[in-house]
């Protein structure tokens, strides 16, 4: 979907769905405890349960390999995940919200 073709809601969501993965960046890597790291895993399951039920609708270009892979990790927050999947994850995250944050920039 072409930027111009946004409605100022559609611009407002992938605003809000980037800023979240940004969001989960910083928490992750800014964790300083198991409980905020967890956290941080949990907020990013959510963000990616969202991009997996608006990206096909807005026209993201988010792969459902990709999806699957970010929910499965945070699943995992609880038992134990390495540090070669959350090294993914950020890697994701800051890609995704590149991606998604063309949708609503000038």
């Amino acid at each position: 979907m072409a930027r111009r073709d946004m409605t100022f809601d559609q611009r407002l969501l992938a605003q809000r769905v980037s800023q979240s993965l940004d969001d989960v960046v910083a928490g992750l890597v800014g964790a300083d405890n198991a409980e905020a790291f967890v956290a941080a895993l949990e907020m990013n399951g959510a963000v990616w349960k969202e991009i997996q039920a608006y990206s096909p609708l807005m026209g993201w270009g988010v792969s459902s390999k990709t999806v699957d892979f970010a929910l499965t990790a945070s699943r995992r927050a609880r038992h134990g995940i390495d540090d070669h999947a959350v090294e993914a994850i950020i890697t994701i995250n800051r890609r995704v919200a590149g991606k998604i944050g063309e949708a609503f920039s000038p």
